[in-house]
Order: C-alpha cells, then structure tokens, then sequence
C-alpha cells in the first residue's frame, strides 16, 4: 500500500533539514509505505547519509562526550537519528537481500567505531524506542550501549548516566 504522501520524497527535498528528511524517510519505512525501487533509492540514500553528514555529526558528539565537554542542543537528535537508521537499515539489508548494502554497512559501522559511547547520552527511553524489536550487533558501535547495559544492573547505570550528564551541561 503506498502512501499518497511518497511522491514528493522519492528523492528527499534538497531544501528541507536532513534531520526531517531521515526521520520522514525512517517513518516511511517503518509503515512499510515504501516498495519496490522507490524503496531501494530511499535505503540507499539513508545509508549515503549516514556515513556522510550523519557520521560526522555523531562523532562530534562522541568526542565531547568523551572530552566531558559541553553537548549541543541538537545532540541528543543526531544521536538518536543515527541509531534509528543504523537499525533500520539492518532490517532494510536483511529485508532486501542486498548483499551490496550490508557491504556499505560493514564500511559504515567500521567508520563510527568510535561513536559508541554518543550512545550513552539518550534517555533510557529514547534509546528503548529505537532499538525496539532489533537484534543489536553488540560489537558494532550500534550496540555498544546495549553491550554496558548487560554489565551494570540498570539502576546503575541509570544513576552514572544521570550524574554524567549534570556535570556535562
């Protein structure tokens, strides 16, 4: 079933925010509105972004929440954006048979390696939320929080996350 509003996105406005063009794109995908090749460009396009402006904004704010320096406003977006990508493109990789994908995948994961621990800074909630239903890959960066949740009861972790975060702002 195709959404009446897909037309004007099968290639994203180049005007709006690439913020509201992913997070459209997502939901799109997630109703399952998109098939066939519109579907494919609109993965492949995620995928471009996430290992282009989205990478690099995730580890900005993976460098300051290791430096302990203060986060920006739209930190916590970011973060979440690429998460939520990262787990719908495993799903869209596995989904499509699309062995060039996960290929693209692989490079991208190797490339936010170090981005784990911007993780770290979305609510239990947030992160809950976007990593619902989804077999995380505990030794990529996208399941590296899910890797700390299984070493520290959750009360724990909860309370360090929450004192980090008030010595952070």
């Amino acid at each position: 079933m195709k959404s009446e509003t897909l037309p004007h996105r099968s290639i994203p406005p180049g005007g709006a925010p690439l913020l509201g063009r992913a997070d459209a794109v997502l939901a799109d995908l997630a109703a399952g509105a998109l098939v066939g090749v519109e579907r494919r460009v609109l993965v492949h396009w995620l995928a471009t972004e996430l290992r282009g402006p989205i990478a690099k904004r995730l580890l900005d704010v993976a460098a300051r929440f290791r430096d302990a320096g203060p986060p920006r406003d739209d930190d916590d977006a970011w973060t979440l954006l690429a998460l939520r990508a990262r787990v719908s493109l495993e799903r869209e990789a596995s989904s499509l048979d699309d062995v060039e994908l996960l290929e693209r995948l692989d490079a991208i994961d190797a490339a936010l390696a170090p981005a784990g621990g911007a993780l770290l800074t979305l609510d239990q909630g947030d992160y809950d939320d976007a990593v619902a239903g989804a077999a995380l890959d505990r030794e990529a960066w996208w399941g590296w929080r899910a890797r700390i949740d299984a070493l520290l009861p959750e009360s724990e972790l909860d309370l360090a996350l929450k004192e980090l975060r008030l010595t952070m702002r």
